[in-house]
């Protein structure tokens, strides 16, 4: 990482712009088009003159980019900032804003200090943006580097345990023509799951279960388990393990997916950064690292645990069922 004085000052204030922007839809409604500061004040309900500011701002970010008094999309934005296009991250951006405040508390968060609660961006947050939001996330390159990672070869049926917008299920059901997916989750997000497969020809064999993924059954003689984004904290992993292993058929396969640290704490960044980010909102969780997690699996009855960098964001971690 280079690291730069001008880089360290600034660098909350683009955060904040970015959110701006974002939340204003800038990046949308400039689309494929070029136009100017007013037309997209008027379409977005801004002030001309307040919103220039932010645009060109914006263009010294290198997001947009200005000619003769228009404003344009980078390549950067079209292909990042543009929603509906396949990797927009519009949404996580919203969960990041949603999330802003706690942050700001983190000093007094490490000091151990009482935080007030006051109106937070998070509150704002529902079950279905947090869903889209971590979709966005996944499709940045985590769902294609799992299909390419894992051998699913004979398997049937899969469960996918907290499975969210079912990215991951439908990125292997499109690989394994023959394996059959069960999304495990709460009915906001399974809504959106519905919602974002109806489009692919594999969305029959993608069915949908609300379950309370740490009291409920998994299922019965499932050939694999896919938990990915879910077991982060120590007081859940042993139950969702559990349910994991009671519904395996002998030698059935369990696959995790998370953005784990490694056993020093430090490294990969993001998965250190991802620690922060969890005991911001409650400092009192403990957090599983990729060495817990493997412990946990042998705990939970599990052999030939491996843990395997996925991408320089995450790991996966695979086991069997004897």
């Amino acid at each position: 990482m280079i690291l730069s004085p001008s880089g360290l000052i600034t660098a909350p204030w683009k955060v904040y712009i970015l959110f701006a922007a974002v939340r204003l839809n800038v990046f949308t409604i400039i689309g494929e088009r070029e136009v100017t500061a007013p037309e997209i004040a008027n379409e977005c309900g801004a002030v001309p003159k307040l919103l220039e500011h932010l645009l060109n701002a914006c263009v010294g970010m290198d997001l947009i980019k200005l000619n003769g008094g228009k404003y344009t999309n980078t390549h950067f934005s079209q292909i990042y900032l543009i929603e509906g296009t396949p990797r927009y991250l519009g949404d996580f951006i919203n969960i990041l804003y949603g999330e802003s405040l706690e942050w700001l508390n983190l000093a007094k968060t490490i000091k151990g200090d009482e935080i007030q609660n006051g109106s937070s961006p998070l509150a704002e947050l529902d079950a279905q943006t947090f869903t889209r939001g971590m979709d966005n996330l996944g499709a940045q390159g985590e769902a294609e580097a799992m299909r390419n990672a894992v051998d699913l070869l004979g398997c049937r049926e899969m469960v996918d345990v907290g499975g969210g917008s079912g990215l991951y299920s439908r990125v292997l059901c499109q690989k394994y023509p023959g394996l059959t997916a069960t999304i495990l989750d709460r009915k906001p997000a399974l809504e959106i799951a519905q919602e974002l497969n109806s489009s692919f020809d594999i969305r029959d064999r993608i069915r949908y279960k609300e379950a309370d993924i740490t009291q409920d059954s998994f299922g019965e003689n499932v050939d694999v388990v896919l938990i990915s984004d879910v077991i982060y904290d120590k007081i859940n992993v042993d139950k969702v393990l559990k349910n994991a292993f009671a519904c395996l058929k002998p030698n059935g396969k369990i696959i995790i997916r998370g953005y784990y640290s490694d056993p020093d704490g430090a490294n990969p960044l993001f998965g250190a950064l991802f620690v922060l980010n969890m005991i911001t909102s409650d400092p009192s969780r403990e957090i599983v690292t990729i060495t817990s997690l493997q412990d946990h699996l042998r705990t939970s009855g599990f052999t030939g645990v491996k843990a395997i960098p996925l991408t320089e964001y995450s790991w996966y971690v695979e086991a069997r069922k004897p």
